[in-house]
């Protein structure tokens, strides 16, 4: 007897959530494991020589750390002050240039490793005992809660004691807890701590003084500051496809309101858990545990599911061809894996291997209940992979934060390679081999340092990848995820612009505003306005392309070539007799008063003039003729529309291309390859802009292109602007000179698109653009003219700004990173009076 489907779903969930369960208890039975490699010093020999020479002099170190707001949000200020006697080897060492600052700062005083530090100062005293080495690191983005300068390793010739003074400017000390004594906390602006330079010293920093006790734990559950803003964000795509898709009658419904409905319902309790296991950072087994089941979940499940959702929104049935070979080739990896890094007996590994078999034998049942029964096999693989699969994450995760942490990175992307490699049969149908070739380098270095290891292997593999949180791993698989419907989404609205009734379906307004969405989205949001800036995108963007316009679009749409030379030579044609009978009518009084003209005349000639009252019809000849698609495909108006934006935008792209690749505080050594790609895609999304635009231009608001490039302005303006008006920290005047200078950015881009268009559209009827707009008229020059004018104006007004507003320009802030590097090979050195 078959059951219900409500019941049959029903016990397929329970059984389901079983072995998660199982996972979670089997992963509080593990021992606690961690494998430390061994560090790869980047120092040279001549240089440990020099600080090991003088290790039995005495060393003292003063650091000054200082927080200070800035138009990034709260930066670090590192000056270290090395008090060391005269005769000290090291005094010469640096004066030579042999000790860098970078070695000064982390091997005598206990800095960071990857810091970024100026050239070493030498400054002798009035008595000529002692002498100063004075080095400071460049300032860099923190959070809330700061580790402050805590050393990683004892070395010969590092200080024993250190003086920490911390100093807050424009933010408020609101906790401190430390590994070593208490420190002395003078107020909430200034403290100072003295211990060994191996003891921690955790501070909290908050903008508002008032703000009591807040931790890192608090904020990143804040509703206006912390990464559940940018998961909310990140879910809005895939809430448009589901609204839409309800009402839609087209294939692709199913796939995408069934990937949407998983991704809204799983994300926010997976990302809950993460947040929740990080507040503590002692965590207790039950926590470390279910933390390692869910990043298993989004590590080792999601892509596998990821790449079953990719085969089906392409008409291929789910989880065939190579899954079918890549899921026992998982479970044996990862079972052997997870044995070897956990390192238990046999008694140990017994529920790690028990719960294994448990949680597959209960997953195919589940699958069983929902779907056909060719997939309990290949959902036993899944489930029995998932036990072990939290055994390897959790040592993933821990070596991730150490010295070769990218070689961890590299293991999390070799599991989130079913993402890029189901993506091939859908961009390289005829090069599959070359495609899943490619497929699988992506995949491994997705949440790697693709540049530090393209320009220096050594060194790559050793960075720390921006991984020290669990929430860190979850937000570069929902980036990887949204990549992925970006390219899903990208392909079928290519697809679907072949017929010109695309715009009769839901699902094809609701892809567009998608692509726009998530091409608009930063690639790392934890502030509330630019939370709401990319959700007031969607609303603007319902408005410029209304359902109301669905019907006359379509007819717009297929106006043939033909049919839109006669309509615009129509239109040019009763333009012309209009300004004839203006002027007719104009100087009719003074012609009749002379020629005694008759009554019945003047009314024949104000009849065949302006004297017309004919019934308005549905749509307008110049709409017709103007705000037709010109007899070209939506598909030939889409590749237009993204390549006359790409054009327009071109300077505001490579400035913003130059702020976030090349940019001061920016070192791509730290960003993941993820990142990276959704950094390009945010910089690509004025190409998004006008694609859009080209796509539905039959639907757009407004009767011919400059009016419907003026609705574009309004549409793009509040989502562009609200993020930058809203930029912590920034003082009134810059923010509104970057304000200024986006809405020019904007204007350009929109004003730019409805000329180009205009004039396409009259080449298409076989015209000049000259004989659509009369540019010996001056009302006619104004709207190009103005154009032109405020993009010079925006050009010169961005370079003379430069980087006063630069980082508001920027399309998203940056991470807080500290980007790796050593001191200048030279050094600079005061000599005693």
């Amino acid at each position: 007897m078959r059951l219900p489907r409500p019941i049959r779903y029903a016990l397929a969930g329970l059984l389901a959530a079983a072995p998660v369960v199982i996972a979670v208890v089997s992963g509080t039975l593990q021992p606690t494991r961690q494998v430390v490699l061994p560090p790869l010093t980047p120092y040279s020999t001549a240089q440990d020589a020099a600080i090991a020479a003088g290790a039995s002099l005495s060393r003292v170190a003063d650091v000054t750390v200082t927080f200070r707001t800035s138009l990034r949000g709260i930066e670090a200020h590192t000056d270290y002050v090395i008090t060391v006697p005269r005769t000290d080897p090291l005094v010469a060492a640096v004066g030579s240039g042999v000790v860098g600052g970078a070695a000064l700062a982390h091997m005598v005083a206990g800095g960071p490793a990857d810091g970024t530090y100026a050239a070493p100062v030498v400054e002798y005293g009035p008595t000529g005992l002692n002498a100063r080495l004075l080095v400071s690191s460049r300032p860099v983005q923190v959070r809330a809660q700061v580790l402050v300068e805590k050393s990683d390793h004892d070395r010969t010739g590092q200080v024993a004691l250190r003086t920490l003074n911390v100093r807050a400017d424009g933010v408020a000390i609101t906790q401190v807890r430390s590994g070593g004594d208490e420190p002395t906390m003078v107020n909430r602006q200034a403290l100072t701590f003295t211990g060994r330079v191996q003891d921690a010293l955790y501070v909290s920093v908050g903008v508002d003084p008032s703000a009591a006790e807040a931790s890192e734990a608090t904020n990143v559950l804040s509703l206006t500051r912390g990464p559940v803003l940018w998961h909310v964000a990140m879910a809005v795509p895939w809430l448009i496809l589901l609204v839409a898709g309800a009402r839609s009658e087209h294939p692709l419904r199913r796939p995408l309101r069934r990937g949407a409905a998983l991704y809204l319902t799983a994300v926010p309790v997976l990302a809950s858990v993460l947040l929740w296991t990080q507040q503590s950072a002692a965590v207790p087994d039950v926590r470390r545990a279910l933390r390692d089941v869910v990043l298993a979940l989004v590590v080792v499940v999601a892509p596998v599911l990821t790449a079953g959702w990719c085969r089906w929104t392409t008409g291929k049935p789910a989880f065939a061809g190579g899954l079918r070979r890549y899921l026992p080739v998982l479970a044996v990896v990862l079972t052997a894996a997870g044995i070897a890094v956990a390192r238990p007996t046999w008694y140990g590994a017994l529920p790690m291997l028990g719960g294994a078999v448990v949680a597959g034998l209960l997953l195919a049942p589940a699958a069983r209940l929902v779907r056909r029964r060719d997939l309990d096999v290949l959902a036993a693989l899944l489930g029995f992979s998932l036990v072990p699969g939290a055994v390897v994450l959790d040592f993933l995760f821990e070596q991730a934060q150490l010295d070769y942490g990218t070689v961890a990175a590299l293991g999390i992307g070799l599991l989130l390679t079913p993402v890029p490699v189901a993506l091939v049969p859908l961009l390289f149908p005829r090069h599959r081999k070359l495609g899943y070739a490619g497929a699988v380098v992506l995949g491994v270095l997705l949440i790697a340092p693709l540049v530090t290891l393209l320009r220096d292997p050594p060194r790559g593999l050793m960075s720390v990848p921006a991984l020290g949180q669990p929430m860190s791993i979850g937000v570069g698989a929902a980036t990887v995820l949204l990549l992925t419907l970006l390219v899903l989404l990208i392909v079928q609205l290519y697809r679907l612009s072949a017929d010109p009734g695309l715009y009769a379906e839901p699902l094809t307004r609701a892809a567009g505003i998608a692509v726009a969405v998530i091409a608009a989205i930063p690639a790392y949001l934890t502030l509330l306005g630019p939370a709401v800036a990319a959700l007031s995108l969607v609303v603007t963007l319902q408005w410029l392309v209304p359902r109301s316009r669905t019907a006359p679009g379509m007819r717009l749409a297929g106006i043939s070539v033909a049919e839109h030379r006669d309509l615009v030579r129509s239109v040019l044609w009763q333009r012309f007799v209009d300004r004839i009978g203006v002027a007719i009518v104009r100087a009719a009084p003074e012609r009749a008063a002379k020629e005694a003209t008759s009554s019945a005349s003047l009314r024949a000639v104000w009849d065949e003039t302006v004297g017309r009252s004919p019934s308005p019809p549905e749509v307008s000849p110049g709409t017709e003729a103007f705000g037709s698609g010109g007899g070209f495909s939506p598909r030939r108006n889409l590749l237009f529309g993204a390549a006359a934006a790409a054009v327009l935008a071109l300077p505001v792209m490579t400035y913003e291309g130059w702020l976030i690749f090349f940019g001061a505080d920016v070192e791509l050594g730290r960003m993941t390859t993820a990142t990276q790609v959704q950094q390009l895609v945010r910089l690509l999304r004025w190409v998004a802009y006008g694609g859009l635009f080209g796509l539905f231009y039959p639907v757009v608001r407004g009767d011919r292109p400059t009016v419907k490039a003026g609705f574009l302005l309004l549409a793009l303006l509040p989502s562009e602007l609200l993020a930058m008006a809203t930029a912590p920290y920034s003082p009134a005047q810059t923010v509104w000179v970057a304000l200024a200078i986006r809405t020019g950015q904007v204007t350009v881009l929109s004003i730019g698109l409805g000329l180009l268009w205009e004039r396409r559209l009259a080449l298409a009827a076989g015209l000049q653009w000259g004989h659509v707009r009369d540019f010996r008229s001056f009302a006619s020059l104004i709207t190009p003219v103005t154009t032109i004018a405020v993009a010079a104006a925006t050009t010169i007004a961005t370079a003379v700004a430069g980087a006063a507003v630069g980082v508001l320009l920027k399309p998203t802030p940056a991470d807080s990173t500290t980007p790796p590097g050593g001191g200048a090979p030279t050094s600079a050195v005061h000599e005693p009076p």
